[in-house]
């Protein structure tokens, strides 16, 4: 994973290609970690090379969304190119929990 910090206390995080229960959500468990220890007031996750995502993926985001929302920050998505993953988070409403947007730090 890719991170880079946009300065204004954000920075993005670059997924890999799958974020699923046999590799990727823990090593994004660990980096959400590290990264919500520095204060980051918004971690964006780029979703631009993510093909597999599952529910332990979806279970990685949606508990530290509750933990930087507890700690008055957030966490986005960015740059969902493929059209599984667009579905797929389409289907599960990941929009009314998590903020979804084209742009990364503003």
């Amino acid at each position: 994973m890719k991170v880079e910090d946009y300065g204004n206390s954000c920075v993005v995080v670059t997924l890999p290609k799958e974020v699923m229960i046999n590799g990727g959500a823990k090593e994004l468990r660990e980096m959400l970690s590290i990264l919500m220890e520095k204060d980051y007031r918004t971690i964006v996750l780029d979703c631009g090379d993510l093909a597999m995502f599952d529910a332990a993926g979806l279970n990685v985001l949606l508990a530290f969304q509750r933990k930087l929302q507890a700690a008055d920050s957030e966490l986005k998505v960015s740059n969902i190119t493929n059209k599984f993953i667009k579905y797929l988070f389409d289907k599960i409403q990941l929009h009314k929990v998590i903020t979804i947007e084209e742009t990364m730090c503003r």
